[in-house]
């Protein structure tokens, strides 16, 4: 507002041409020094909770031969600095984002050219148990092919990892905005299309940057005893609209009534008023939701998926003690925002509702389908799936945890949509994991029932995680070939080896240009 305010007056005053260029010259230099190339960036003893760091400084401007020289330890005199020179980098542009060998180390750095050289700058890389590869690693067990440049984020170890096992960030709580640490349930960490990050920690979900600085969270405030409550769970997505999608559940009270006729063998779900003819008492349900929040944390949009369940085909005799389930398990959703259609899994029904948005209606069902006088318990095309998406030819594809089937390995499935309501999935593609070779006999009998995803790669390949048992991590093509895999763990002290880590999901960074607008802001406001 200051600087408006001048030329206000000059042209109230008709100021000569030469006055107006002169303050249009003055404001273009203001701003540019708001820019990051003008600022010092890593900032003076910053501390850094990432290993790929941005360097730019106003005295690269215009110089010859200009470069970035980094020196391993903290430096006041550049004689000493001289002998201890790890990376030296031509810089273009002012700027330049390079990676740092070690964690909990302290660096220097200066920008240099022909005959000349700056200031020394310093910054540190934080120490974690959860960087610490003595404590945990993502072991390699097959080299990358492709993607070489790729980065993983895996949950467990709550840290982003290169192809060759290195992690090169770390969540970290830079507002003491949350807890973290190495027993911390975090889940679903994944880069957003606006270059930020989003995850869950137990029933409260954020988005930070890179640095851990919050931008927007949503907390469960309400007491866990309130039927009422707001519980997050499972998924939490930022939308290309830049609004926020999350999945909660809904607590119902209801009976279960007895059918007849042709139905006498299939108990229905009614409310409360209805008559009770099984001799059930009222008991809650659990049903999952999924909400939209918009930037401020207004809700816009949400849909109920009890309205779906509710005297339906959807409830026939599930669960082992001869009444319905009663925790359809609602583990995740996926919302296409090019057809305006999002799918919903089930996990303990084996089943994904497909509904319209933004009406909320019922388009399709997929999965075990139940009806009088059926096993308790089936085997339909997947069963206690995990992580289902639409690929970019518009299939559906999920990670099917197969757990009725004890004599295979869980699948990725990629299946072609009906036309119709009434149409069956057609799969299309599918790959059956593998457990590595040293892990054949010990892992033999685990049963794959929680965790799992899978996400589509741009050249069409699949990167798999296998789920809380079992924390192999891989990228599989459409040839069916392995081209990358690894295996997250911890060590036990107690037992002196390495033991497989729980793992819920993984997700891709395509390459480290895909993390460097967040670097600078990151550096920008830390």
């Amino acid at each position: 507002m200051v600087l408006c305010a001048p030329l206000v007056i000059f042209e109230q005053n008709a100021e000569t041409k030469f006055m107006r260029i002169f303050f249009a010259l003055a404001v273009c230099v203001f701003l540019l020094s708001t820019d990051a190339r003008s600022q010092t960036l890593p900032k003076e003893s910053s501390v850094l909770n990432y290993r790929i760091i941005g360097f730019a400084t106003s005295e690269l401007a215009g110089k010859e031969g200009e470069r970035i020289e980094i020196a391993s330890g903290y430096y006041t005199d550049d004689k000493y600095f001289d002998d201890e020179i790890i990376i030296s980098r031509p810089v273009s542009g002012g700027k330049i984002v390079l990676e740092v060998p070690q964690w909990g180390h302290c660096y220097t750095w200066r920008a240099a050219g022909k005959n000349w050289h700056g200031s020394l700058h310093h910054f540190t890389t934080m120490a974690s148990p959860l960087t610490d590869a003595c404590v945990r690693r993502l072991r390699i067990t097959k080299d990358a092919e492709q993607y070489q440049d790729g980065l993983v984020f895996s949950d467990a170890n709550k840290a982003l990892y290169d192809m060759k096992g290195n992690a090169v960030w770390f969540l970290s709580n830079l507002e003491n905005a949350f807890n973290v640490n190495e027993q911390t349930n975090v889940r679903d960490i994944k880069l957003t299309p606006q270059g930020t990050l989003t995850f869950m920690i137990v029933q409260n979900v954020y988005e930070t940057g890179l640095g851990g600085k919050v931008l927007w969270k949503k907390q469960n405030t309400r007491a866990i005893n309130d039927k009422d409550r707001q519980h997050f769970h499972h998924e939490f997505t930022r939308l290309e609209n830049g609004h926020y999608m999350i999945m909660g559940d809904e607590e119902v009270d209801v009976r279960i009534i007895k059918g007849t006729g042709n139905d006498s063998d299939v108990f229905y779900v009614k409310d409360l008023n209805a008559k009770d003819s099984a001799g059930s008492e009222p008991f809650r349900l659990l049903f999952a939701t999924v909400l939209e929040y918009d930037e401020a944390g207004k809700l816009v949009w949400s849909v109920k998926t009890s309205k779906f369940f509710m005297n339906s085909w959807l409830i026939h005799t599930r669960c082992r003690d001869g009444f319905n389930d009663k925790n359809p398990h609602g583990n995740g959703f996926y919302f296409d925002e090019r057809s305006k259609r999002m799918y919903i899994s089930f996990k303990n029904i084996s089943r994904i509702l497909k509904i319209s948005y933004p009406d909320g209606e019922l388009l399709n069902v997929y999965g075990e389908k139940f009806g009088p006088g059926m096993a308790q318990e089936g085997k339909g095309l997947f069963t206690y799936q995990h992580n289902c998406k639409i690929t970019k030819n518009c299939n559906l594809y999920l990670f099917d945890n197969n757990v009725f089937d004890r004599k295979k390995m869980p699948k990725v499935l990629v299946m072609k949509e009906p036309a119709t309501i009434n149409g069956e999935l057609e799969v299309v593609w599918e790959y059956q994991c593998e457990l590595d070779e040293v892990d054949k006999t010990s892992m033999k009998d685990v049963v794959f029932s929680s965790g799992g995803s899978v996400s589509e790669l741009p050249d069409g390949s699949f990167l798999v995680n296998m789920g809380t048992n079992y924390s192999k991590i891989f990228i599989v093509n459409h040839d069916k070939k392995v081209i990358w895999s690894a295996i997250a763990e911890q060590w036990n002290e107690a037992e002196k080896r390495w033991k497989i880590i729980p793992q819920y999901r993984s997700s891709f960074v395509r390459n480290r240009a895909s993390l460097e607008p967040m670097i600078w802001d990151a550096e920008v406001n830390y």
